[in-house]
């Protein structure tokens, strides 16, 4: 007796979100997830909770599902510089989460 499939029954497929990440920032906290870190950078910085103005040290802990989790530190001067280039280019934030990774 041969196999047959039935049509319409296949449910479309979930991005997987693989990667975690968490800014800390002018005492916010942004908590997130997406499948690829430049996915989750973009939504943090489409967030409401992304700051106009630096005006504390920056703590990003990002990781991937079943990794251990990478964390990064940047200064005030350095994070306004770093926030007002990924709020304005987009190449800035691939360059980013490229930089973030690379550096795993």
């Amino acid at each position: 007796m041969p196999k047959t499939k039935k049509l319409g029954s296949a449910k479309p497929k979930k991005a997987k979100k693989n990667y975690h990440l968490e800014v800390k920032v002018n005492d916010l906290v942004y908590k997130g997830d997406a499948s690829t870190l430049e996915q989750a950078l973009t939504d943090f910085v489409d967030s409401p909770s992304f700051p106009f103005s630096v005006k504390t040290r920056v703590f990003i802990k990002f990781g991937k599902e079943g990794e251990p989790e990478q964390s990064r530190t940047y200064p005030v001067f350095v994070a306004r510089r770093l926030f007002s280039r990924i709020s304005f280019k987009e190449s800035a934030l691939e360059l980013l989460s490229s930089k973030l990774e690379t550096y795993s």
